[in-house]
């Protein structure tokens, strides 16, 4: 029977011992939700322009466009502060929404309390010529097919020839810019002209269009054309070569090996060529027949 009271006690006590736990870590929380409300409304705690590191802007980004602070302001980001542990998802997510990103690398919290967000921008690869009120216009877009801001374009028209140009109906497109063209002649197009960053320039290439006469498939086959007559036709898009078809690397060695031996496809004075790359028994020429017009 002693053994009781010393039971109730031992219960007693750890109850006690409960209670005062619970009001301790009750008045905790409600001291830290003081706290947190408090210094939430500290600008100093929240993200900012000096808070966000970004990596720099590349030069085909116009200069008017500041791509941080595009996504500070739709994205309200201003409002986060810096210890939320969503905080870099957050930031992360955001940035990948805006129409000249094409991936975000990497998003870490780095002292003395900062966000860093490496990037990697998407890049003008071709502009799409459309016509808006009978008015010849382009539309830039990536290797992706996907459309971008047009604005250094409207500022600098004088850069519009330093981009393959992609003729396909001269139709607007249906989805926003930041999307991909939902054309399968646009974005085979888009990948053919990322193929020939490099060399479309010494072999005096203009443009990449579509080919209804050279159609042997659901696929779009693409020609490539000269500022004059001249043509090369080049089959489908890279990856799309249907079994007969040689690769899209095969065909630029060919028409690599025919510049280094004749010079451009554009020769004034020259009769205009026909190059055909669409079979693998190798690069065929075939003239013209009329000469190509003096440069002006």
């Amino acid at each position: 029977m002693a053994d009781q009271p010393v039971a109730r006690w031992k219960r007693w006590q750890w109850a006690v011992v409960l209670v005062v736990l619970l009001a301790f870590l009750g008045g905790a929380w409600w001291l830290w939700q003081r706290v947190y409300s408090q210094l939430s409304a500290d600008e100093q705690f929240r993200l900012s322009d000096t808070t966000l590191l970004v990596t720099p802007q590349p030069p085909w980004i116009d200069a008017a466009t500041n791509v941080k602070a595009d996504v500070l302001r739709d994205a309200t980001l201003h409002q986060i502060t810096l210890w939320d542990d969503q905080a870099v998802l957050r930031v992360a997510r955001a940035f990948e929404l805006h129409p000249w990103v094409r991936r975000v690398v990497r998003a870490s919290k780095q002292p003395p309390g900062v966000i860093h967000v490496e990037l990697e921008y998407r890049r003008p690869i071709a502009l799409v010529e459309v016509l808006f009120n009978d008015v010849l216009s382009y539309e830039p877009v990536d290797a992706d097919g996907v459309i971008l801001p047009e604005d250094l374009f409207h500022r600098r028209p004088e850069l519009v020839d330093d981009y393959l140009k992609i003729t396909v109906d001269y139709a607007l497109p249906t989805v926003p810019v930041g999307a991909v063209w939902n054309d399968e002649r646009v974005t085979g197009a888009a990948r053919l002209a990322a193929l020939l960053e490099n060399h479309w320039k010494a072999w005096a290439l203009s443009r990449i269009a579509v080919s209804a006469d050279l159609a042997v498939d659901r696929h779009p086959v693409f020609e490539l054309r000269t500022r004059g007559l001249s043509r090369i036709r080049w089959g489908h898009a890279p990856g799309q070569e249907p079994k007969g078809e040689p690769p899209a690397d095969r065909k630029l060695a060919w028409i690599a090996g025919y510049v280094r031996e004749h010079g451009p496809l554009d020769r004034p004075n020259q009769p205009a060529v026909v190059l055909d790359v669409r079979s693998d028994t190798g690069l065929q020429i075939v003239p013209a027949g009329e000469p190509q017009p003096n440069p002006e």
